[in-house]
């Protein structure tokens, strides 16, 4: 390793980052003349941690070159990750930039592990999180800007920013600038690249996205390279990186002036509209529905206010087994072919069983299951409200007989009911599926808010006059739930947090979630709730002592807890009923 400076907390090191081959070594090489290195224009040949004194517009600073990092688990990777972690122990003031290979690609996989694996690296560093910029390299003006025209190209730069893209990944880290280089033969003006890096660098700067103009200005073919850096601009603008896939679902119901229906929290498409703006501008756009939500009338609404939702979120959707039989083919399909038609798209993301169906097979609703897969009507299957030998069973009779397995499981999980984690989260390990937690915040049960005498708001979660409100206070509403809430809140408390971004927190950093696991948010009435929950999970960890609190809490209730299944493990037809009384 070639050492060529010493390490003060006042030095800024500016490190490129990158996969292999994306040209990082390259730019320095522009930016710094010769690098000790010794690597000019080719691909992989840097082996180790490089550093080079530099005057940068009249500043000193530290260039940095790293080998390239590619899946986590590679040996190769995890070597040089060791070099970069003892890289990033030195005390300078650390300015990252990931160096991306547009290549008309977008975000990559590759991109992702790289992000994730740093992560791991600046953490046992220090602890402490980096935040970085992107160098985008190589972007082809006539591709890029067709693709953004057709609509295309959007979700693979929102990518770069949005907590819903970093699937499989789980980071701690801060987007503060972007630096466009366009694709271009000749070489890149030194002095220009080296000024746009010293104003990334710079903490006062206000420009977040800068585009390397000289490139532009000699190349006929860049003339409309500015509207692309145009649209990265007001995508960084509003986007933040999350650890999570985060999923958003919601009461959304068509306007109704029945009483009975006081539970359907926001009606009428011009008040659903202000959340699904709110969602888009904090970069999430997955939403969590099902056919029974609102009795059809959330996915209703939902293909009304969107227009063509495909253009702007991803939906998932789920088929409840209200009536025995409803996940025999005939009316499996029928429901699904019922939820795209009202929410107008030509399939859905994730398509879940709701819960089991005691009385169809699981052999007929799956082969059901698979003609529709192949059909091409959902990209994923799912399974939400199983048990952990359903799911077993599930997954065995898929892998069998070659049908199209589960993926995902959806699940009830908060910092009071973690059932989960006792038989279901090894079984999902053990498969290989994902876990997305709904219900993270009890139903509003964690904003400690209620007390055993409360008289709750009409149509509001705990409202008994409701089938949805007398369930979860069967749930919760007992002494031993809220004498646990009283004493996180305490805790909550003495540290300035409210309990709910609290619980948030701990979902998001100390529960059994994992990087490819997701959290499934719903909103009241108030869009401002739905904005607090958002940034609540842009949060950092808790401190220790309150990561504790909620520890002892789940001690005092944990004998309390409901299943996490459906209960009935009847697997007989309707009139076979009769035939068991017996």
């Amino acid at each position: 390793m070639t050492v060529q400076s010493v390490s003060t907390k006042s030095t800024i090191a500016i490190m490129f980052l990158g996969n292999i081959g994306v040209g990082k070594s390259t730019l320095l090489t522009q930016v710094g003349g010769s690098f000790p290195s010794g690597v000019k224009f080719m691909q992989g040949f840097t082996k180790e941690v490089s550093e080079q004194p530099v005057i940068l517009n009249g500043k000193p600073a530290i260039l940095i070159d790293t080998p390239g990092l590619y899946e986590p688990e590679d040996e190769a990777t995890m070597a040089n990750a060791k070099k970069l972690t003892e890289a990033l122990k030195r005390g300078y003031d650390y300015k990252l930039f990931f160096v991306l290979l547009a290549g008309n690609r977008g975000l990559t996989t590759e991109d992702l592990a790289l992000m994730s694996t740093v992560n791991q690296c600046i953490r046992q560093a220090n602890g402490a999180r980096i935040d970085f910029r992107v160098i985008i390299n190589q972007i082809r003006d006539d591709a890029v800007y067709n693709m953004y025209e057709e609509n295309v190209a959007r979700d693979n730069f929102q990518g770069l920013f949005a907590s819903v893209r970093f699937k499989g990944y789980s980071l701690d880290i801060q987007v503060n600038g972007v630096i466009l280089i366009p694709y271009d033969k000749g070489s890149i003006d030194r002095k220009e690249l080296g000024g746009v890096i010293s104003e990334q660098v710079d903490a006062q700067t206000s420009v977040k996205v800068k585009l390397l103009k000289s490139i532009v200005a000699r190349n006929k073919d860049l003339s409309e390279f500015g509207k692309v850096a145009s649209i990265v601009a007001g995508i960084l603008a509003t986007a933040a990186i999350i650890a999570l896939e985060f999923y958003f679902t919601q009461s959304f119901a068509l306007k109704t002036t029945d009483p009975t229906k006081s539970d359907y929290r926001v009606q009428g498409a011009e008040n659903v509209k202000p959340f699904l703006d709110c969602l888009e501008s904090f970069g999430v756009l997955e939403l969590d529905t099902a056919r029974v939500y609102c009795e059809g009338d959330t996915e209703t609404v939902l293909g009304q206010v969107a227009g063509d939702p495909l253009s702007r979120f991803e939906i998932s959707t789920k088929v409840y087994p209200l009536q025995p039989g409803d996940h025999a083919p005939e009316a499996l399909v029928r429901h699904l072919y019922q939820s795209l038609e009202q929410l107008k798209v030509p399939k859905v993301k994730i398509f879940y069983l709701h819960a089991p169906d005691f009385f169809t097979p699981f052999e007929v609703t799956l082969k059901a299951v698979d003609e529709m897969y192949k059909d091409g009507l959902f990209e994923e299957f799912g399974l939400s409200n199983f048990a952990a030998w359903q799911v077993a069973l599930v997954h065995q009779i898929c892998h069998y007989k070659g049908y199209v397995k589960p993926t995902v499981y959806q699940g009830w999980y908060n910092p009071l009911m973690r059932q989960v984690e006792r038989e279901l989260f090894p079984c999902l390990r053990e498969l290989g599926m994902k876990f997305y937690a709904y219900n993270p915040v009890a139903g509003g049960f964690l904003t400690g808010n209620y007390h055993i005498d409360s008289v709750v708001k009409e149509g509001t979660r705990f409202d008994t006059k409701t089938v949805l409100g007398e369930y979860y206070r069967s749930q919760y509403w007992s002494p031993l739930f809220f004498d646990a809430v009283d004493a996180l809140k305490a805790a909550s408390s003495a540290h300035g947090i409210p309990l709910l971004e609290a619980s948030i927190r701990w979902m998001n950093h100390h529960s059994g979630l994992g990087p490819k696991d997701g959290l499934i948010f719903g909103a009241n009435d108030c869009v401002e709730d739905l904005r607090e929950n958002l940034v609540s999970v842009q949060q950092g960890p808790l401190p220790k002592d309150l990561a504790k609190a909620f520890e002892d809490a789940w001690e005092k209730v944990k004998a309390a807890n409901h299943t996490y299944f459906r209960r009935d493990v009847r697997y007989l037809k309707p009139e076979d009923d009769a035939k068991e009384s017996d």
